[in-house]
């Protein structure tokens, strides 16, 4: 129905199209109609005013003048004057602008070709919000396709109206979706690096793979290539590649190239001079692939690569590949199904050595887990006794021998058919181990206030090695197999005692519960048989023979000296144990609507353990190092509290013989929004191990003492988001590590400026700074550090 007014006049012209107003009409027999003052025309969902306008409604077309405002579901045009067809969806709109989204498009003359579709005549486009616009391009011509790209001839950045740059061409991405092209540059320096400026190209190659390609330019090192490849399967199923790749210059004059610790020749060092090393640029690479597949009937793959051409490359550059300050890189291919009761997984471990003399020295030394075959049974019922098993085979091997022995302790076995450093082959870091372990367990209560759980474990464990006793007279037989077996009791008790509390006068939001828990375990190894093998006791076979067999702590770590070679498994520990506990739970009730909410707020555990079987070693190890007797361990406490805007983490160990406190601690601060900042630092020692025999002399080694404390931060504003953990040295005076991400966002939700200051733990001490810039949508946020 057409409606117009001209002295309250009835309009003339009837159409189920259109709805016309003015406040003057002029009607024409060719349903045509000359409009004036507050014209207002709407056709479906689409709608315009002017100060005067001229519609044929045969044509469907209207020309309008004089502050000229079209809207549409996707589209905002602002113009002195427009020309528009309401059924073809094209027109001319002169000395205005045009804004769908974020886009906007200004100029003299803009032509609607389409729908979505512009060209512009000495225009300028921009995604920014904020008038006058941060940024924007202008030029001659621009062509636009909203959802697609903007492509402007003779173009010239303007940031703030001024003028920056010229580009005879540009091509500018305006879709709101993934799509091809060119990412917005990178700028760094690093003290390693110089000055680097990098690009990167995206290709969306489907809705489930993509693609970067990213080409940066070292002042120092030289042109680097990478690589990334992702892809999605499923919705369970994904995976991602990366590569990169240098000639780097500047690493052929790094002293940890040129003079590396060349002390075991079979690691790769030259025997030629170290400026050998230096003739030119070295190759350099760094691959990483994973990989997770949730295959049918439960089976799940996980793959995870990382190759390295160095040792060096992860702390040079750490944003392209993990594994700073660890010894060894990873990479796994695992294979595992799951059911209710049972999970069963093969899997292929391949160790890549951080910690080898050479930097880019063979890898023959590195001791590789493939294959490992596991097989578990969940605790399940038999009879009223929950029963589970454990089933571990692993093969331990490494493609070359060697004697890692960097205090020349002398070895105890001869291999004459090697005699790479001395003839010295290092027996126990490869061979075949199977563990079976069955585990029955009845817990069960005494009235109403004793929990009891006994526990009884079946250890069979076989070793192979591999080799053969020696032929030749004079050197010391050591035989190719070894087994142990064992049988391991334990009896928990432990009460509860609890009181409910109201603080202050709103029993909805301050009702407490305390609880306090107090425990006993026992442990106790009854039977315990293992062969008289070097594996298992190394020297001290021949010294304590089977009176005394030396067990392993909990706060042990693993050296060159221990006598147990594989891992942890392999470590005999609580052979006649007592612990007592100490917790103390207090937990908040909040009524919310007509629902009850729980949550703990503070949590303390006290323990102390007294080992009988510590308190019967010997005075003296065999090389007359007195064995300090030391049955009571440290007093472990471990305190969590959690607030609505805090928390508090504490990790204490006293050492009573020692008079010594090792701890780690931490506080943070968080709001709603998600802004965290955290305080932590940490005070630690390791035992004192004597390096002939592995026997731990002290619970402390004084001269281990480290000393440092950490702050993340993790702040979100409107224009600066900050994500940094930083790590200071207390005993040395210096930063270990820094990671600094900030993201400055700047006016007109159109670009931002990201920026990245790092130093990594063992690192070269290069600290690099970029400066990624963002077109289009701003990221919202920056990856969260560690412990907030």
């Amino acid at each position: 129905m057409v409606g117009s007014s001209s002295y309250g006049k009835e309009a003339p012209l009837n159409t189920s199209s259109f709805f016309v107003d003015a406040d003057e009409y002029n009607s024409h027999a060719d349903q045509t109609s000359d409009l004036l003052g507050h014209v207002r025309v709407i056709h479906g969902t689409e709608q315009m005013t002017c100060d005067k306008a001229h519609i044929d409604l045969n044509k469907n077309a209207i020309l309008a003048e004089g502050n000229v405002v079209f809207i549409t579901p996707t589209s905002f045009v602002r113009a002195e004057k427009m020309d528009y067809n309401f059924q073809t969806k094209k027109g001319i709109i002169e000395n205005g602008f045009l804004q769908s989204g974020h886009e906007t498009i200004e100029g003299e003359e803009i032509i609607k070709i389409g729908e979505t579709e512009y060209q512009a005549k000495n225009a300028t486009y921009t995604s920014c919000v904020n008038c006058p616009a941060s940024w924007k391009f202008s030029g001659s011509k621009i062509d636009a396709a909203v959802g697609d790209y903007a492509y402007v001839s003779n173009a010239v950045v303007r940031i703030y109206g001024a003028p920056v740059l010229w580009l005879p061409y540009a091509i500018i991405p305006i879709k709101t979706q993934r799509q091809s092209g060119l990412l917005p540059p990178s700028f760094g320096f690093g003290s390693s690096d110089g000055f680097k400026i990098g690009d990167s190209y995206f290709w969306n190659i489907n809705k489930s793979k993509d693609a970067t390609i990213t080409e940066t330019n070292y002042a120092s090192r030289g042109l680097k290539t990478g690589v990334e490849y992702r892809f999605v399967a499923d919705e369970n199923s994904h995976g991602k590649f990366l590569g990169n790749f240098i000639n780097d210059a500047g690493y052929a004059g790094d002293s940890r190239f040129t003079s590396p610790d060349c002390r075991y020749s079979f690691q790769g060092c030259p025997s030629t001079a170290s400026t050998a090393r230096t003739s030119g640029p070295i190759p350099r690479y760094a691959l990483h692939y994973e990989q997770h597949y949730e295959l049918p009937d439960n089976y799940v793959n996980n793959i995870d690569l990382n190759l390295v051409r160095d040792t060096n490359y992860n702390l040079d550059f750490p944003q392209e590949m993990i594994g700073q300050g660890d010894p060894a890189l990873e990479n796994r291919f695992s294979l595992a199904k799951n059911t209710e009761n049972t999970h069963t997984s093969a899997d292929i471990d391949i160790y890549e050595n951080l910690l080898k003399a050479d930097p880019m020295g063979q890898n023959s030394d590195a001791v590789h887990r493939a294959p490992e075959l596991k097989y578990s049974l969940m605790p399940t019922k038999l009879w009223g006794i929950r029963t589970a098993l454990d089933v571990d085979y692993v093969n331990f091997f490494r493609p070359g021998t060697t004697y890692d022995d960097p205090h020349n302790i002398a070895p105890t076995f001869s291999n004459p058919s090697n005699l790479l450093n001395g003839g010295y082959a290092d027996k126990f870091r490869t061979g075949q181990r199977v563990i079976v372990k069955p585990d029955f367990t009845y817990p069960f209560n005494v009235g109403d206030f004793l929990d009891m759980l006994p526990q009884l474990t079946y250890e069979e464990d076989y070793y192979q090695f591999g080799y053969s006793p020696p032929a030749i007279s004079g050197t010391p037989p050591v035989l190719p197999t070894a087994s142990r077996r064992s049988v391991r009791t334990s009896l928990t008790t432990k009460t509860r005692l609890s009181s409910v509390f109201t603080l202050g006068s709103d029993p909805s939001t301050n009702k407490f519960k305390h609880e306090f828990i107090p425990e006993v375990k026992y442990t106790y190894v009854p039977y315990l048989y293992q062969d008289q093998h070097a594996f298992f006791l190394g020297n001290l076979v021949n010294t304590y023979g089977r009176t005394y067999v030396p067990q392993a702590y909990d706060n042990q770590p693993v050296t060159e000296f221990d006598n147990l070679q594989f891992d942890y498994r392999d470590r005999l520990r609580d052979l006649n144990l007592v612990t007592f506990g100490l917790t103390n739970v207090l937990i908040q009730k909040r009524l919310d609507g007509k629902n009850n909410s729980y949550s703990q707020i503070i949590r303390h555990r006290l323990t102390q353990s007294y080992d009988f079987y510590a308190a019967q070693q010997p005075d003296f190890t065999p090389t007359g190092t007195r064995l300090v007797k030391q049955p009571w361990s440290e007093i472990h406490s471990l305190l969590e509290a959690k607030f609505s805007y805090f928390n508090f983490n504490s990790d204490l160990s006293y050492f009573g013989y020692d008079q010594i406190a090792a701890e780690t601690t931490s506080l943070g601060v968080h709001n709603n929004k998600g802004d965290a900042i955290s305080v932590g630092y940490s005070e630690t020692y390791t035992a004192k191990i004597d390096p002939l025999s592995g026997l731990i002399v002290d619970q402390v080694d004084l001269s281990t003492h480290a000393q440092a404390v950490n702050l993340t931060v993790f702040l979100t504003t409107n224009f600066l988001d900050i994500s940094s953990s930083v790590g200071y040295d207390l005993i040395y005076k210096n930063f270990t590590s820094y990671l600094v991400n900030g993201l400055l966002k700047l006016p007109g939700k159109c670009w931002g400026i990201a920026f990245t200051l790092q130093q990594t733990l063992g690192g070269s001490g290069n600290t690099s700074f970029s400066l990624p810039i963002f077109f289009g949508d701003t990221p919202n946020s920056l990856p969260r550090p560690p412990g907030v």
